[in-house]
């Protein structure tokens, strides 16, 4: 019973075990728009830390080319999860991915970004790596020359 006699309802009991289960460091939200919210750059480095091999960038571009064919979802996510673990790194890392790819990253990302599904894992990892190899000045003349030649 609760207060006043009156009797709690099952799904109040129900939540508070469910929020006493979660811990304070988690927050339970009933956004509508729930399912179209971006995964947090922390939680796709967490997914990055469950792939068995670290990568280097001698496997930049094998990587594209797991991209680039697009054979099976699961091998292209691998990749872009691999290519943002590499983006991370120093900025030398993303300057060697590029150069070291014979400048093929850019455009196999951007058609890859152009057929991924709006709004999925792929497209924000795509997004992310575009935008850690685009930070040094180097890569910034070789993106904007790929992009107004596409």
């Amino acid at each position: 019973m609760g207060f006043f006699g009156r009797r709690k309802s099952k799904k109040a009991e129900e939540k508070k075990t469910r929020d006493a289960n979660a811990g304070p460091s988690s927050s339970s939200t009933d956004s509508p728009h729930q399912d179209l919210q971006m995964p947090s750059p922390t939680r796709v480095s967490q997914n990055i830390a469950k792939s068995n091999v670290e990568p280097t960038i001698e496997h930049v571009p094998q990587l594209i080319n797991d991209i680039e064919t697009n054979d099976s979802s699961d091998k292209a996510a691998r990749a872009l999860r691999m290519l943002f673990s590499l983006s991370e790194h120093p900025s030398n890392n993303r300057i060697q991915m590029v150069q070291d790819s014979r400048h093929r990253l850019v455009p196999v990302l951007m058609n890859f970004l152009q057929t991924s599904d709006r709004g999925s894992s792929e497209q924000y990892l795509t997004l992310l790596v575009l935008n850690n190899i685009s930070i040094p000045a180097q890569n910034k003349r070789v993106s904007v020359s790929i992009v107004l030649c596409m």
